[in-house]
């Protein structure tokens, strides 16, 4: 959807050309002049990171001093980074731009003169931070008898439609899916994955357009590492974070695409991916572009998209895919794709793969009855799983019912285990959950939960 022209004025979108202008003429001049980069990056930082950068400047001899003009702008751009805190947690940057401003000393955000340097970051724009992180296929499934068979088929016109393009257009099966998905509602196909972007800049592209004044956008990120740790093992219900890139597909590359084979949303919520930090309030038509860094509707959209008219040919013609029988479908179709997020099992499973993690990692022999025989695990996915529960997800925020709050608590009992100490499940949970409540409300909710698996 094409946005309409705002008539919001952002002091922040001046800023921001005006830093991305200076960064552009350091960069292009002589090696000496590049220097003053490094005052430009400072005064992002805000007013006392540019005073103390001018100083170790100003003592150099052998360093050119820049002008009492260009002083004067690093200054104005100081004191605007200076102007806000983002220490509370309830912050909300004033627009996608001022989110943009602030992210310009960010080591993880490329800048002007320097390419993505790193593929352990994923990002993900949304328009309202209302929304979850949710694969298309789980969109709007009901809660009754139907929704396992709806699921299914979904899942099974994925897979056609995933093989055919595979097939016919030489791409692997993830990587057909991933194609399959960045063209979903032309194709008319609900799938397992979710887009997301190796590039912070081009999220912020997506968050914005077609925002509404009133809505809260936000920038979504995955630390891949962080990630994996958490879906470590073999038939880890939160299945490994399987990434599909696929080549020859000028949209994709032009949006440094990257697709996630997704989970169910309410497990992948429970990652709690970072993004609380990122939000801003948006404003119709506002949207960010940056014409430095090529990020446009007109260059994230291209115009000529040959792969769509193949795709569409394709698809209306009248291939069948023999190998998408249902009697082989399974094959292709996750099984983490219908783990449930309120079964208590479901978390005895993650934490057998974590507690079998810590013996391979410290070295420690694991007897394999002990994975099933661990009574704790019973408890404390019992807890975990409650807090997941409609009850406890409308009282309690996202953050206390995190895989973090589950692990933490893991570790405790691991840790105990070592170093011969006796500690009960009961304090490992409060040690992870309830000690770490912000408020008497929050530690009062989490009490009753405790209490009702394990009863005084």
């Amino acid at each position: 959807m094409k946005s309409s022209a705002t008539s919001f004025n952002s002091k922040w979108k001046r800023a921001y050309d005006q830093y991305r202008q200076l960064e552009k003429e350091f960069s292009c001049e002589p090696e000496k002049e590049k220097r003053f980069l490094i005052l430009l990056k400072s005064a992002a930082g805000g007013k006392s990171s540019l005073k103390n950068t001018l100083r170790e400047y100003k003592a150099n001899p052998n360093l050119r001093l820049p002008s009492t003009k260009l002083i004067a702008e690093f200054q104005g751009l100081a004191d605007l980074a200076s102007s806000y805190s983002t220490q509370d947690s309830d912050f909300v940057f004033e627009d996608v731009y001022h989110l943009a401003f602030d992210k310009l000393s960010h080591l993880h955000w490329p800048d002007y003169n320097n390419p993505i340097s790193t593929r352990n970051v994923l990002y993900r724009g949304q328009r309202n931070d209302e929304w979850d992180i949710q694969a298309k296929i789980y969109r709007e499934l009901p809660n009754n008898n139907f929704r396992l068979q709806i699921l299914r088929n979904r899942a099974t016109k994925a897979c056609w439609i995933s093989r055919v393009i595979s097939e016919e257009l030489n791409f692997s099966f993830c990587d057909a899916m991933a194609v399959g998905q960045h063209y979903s509602e032309i194709l008319e196909i609900s799938t397992w994955y979710v887009d997301f972007s190796w590039n912070p800049w081009i999220a912020l592209f997506f968050a914005s357009d077609g925002a509404i004044t009133g809505d809260v956008g936000i920038i979504w990120s995955i630390f891949t590492n962080e990630y994996n740790n958490f879906s470590a093992g073999q038939n880890n219900p939160i299945g490994p974070l399987k990434l599909s890139v696929p080549d020859r597909i000028e949209r994709i590359k032009r949006q440094n695409g990257v697709f996630i084979s997704s989970v169910h949303p309410l497990l992948l919520k429970q990652y709690i991916a970072f993004g609380s930090e990122s939000r801003f309030k948006q404003h119709t038509g506002l949207v960010f572009e940056d014409s430095l860094l090529n990020i446009s509707r007109k260059n994230i959209y291209p115009s000529n998209d040959s792969i769509l008219s193949k795709l569409l040919k394709l698809i209306s013609s009248s291939i069948i895919c023999k190998k998408c029988e249902p009697c082989t479908l399974q094959c292709k179709v996750p099984s983490t794709l219908f783990t449930d997020p309120f079964d208590s099992n479901t978390y005895v499973q993650i934490l057998n793969n974590w507690w079998k993690d810590f013996h391979e990692h410290y070295g420690h022999p694991l007897e394999t009855a002990e994975i099933h025989t661990h009574t704790a695990f019973t408890t404390l996915a019992s807890f975990h799983s409650l807090l997941q529960s409609d009850e406890y997800a409308s009282t309690l925020p996202s953050h206390m019912r995190s895989f973090r709050k589950l692990k933490i608590a893991i570790e405790n009992l691991f840790c105990q285990k070592q170093s011969l100490m006796k500690i009960s499940v009961r304090q490992a949970i409060i040690d992870s959950y309830l000690s770490q409540a912000t408020n008497n409300e929050t530690y009062s909710i989490l009490k009753g939960a405790l209490n009702k698996i394990l009863p005084y």
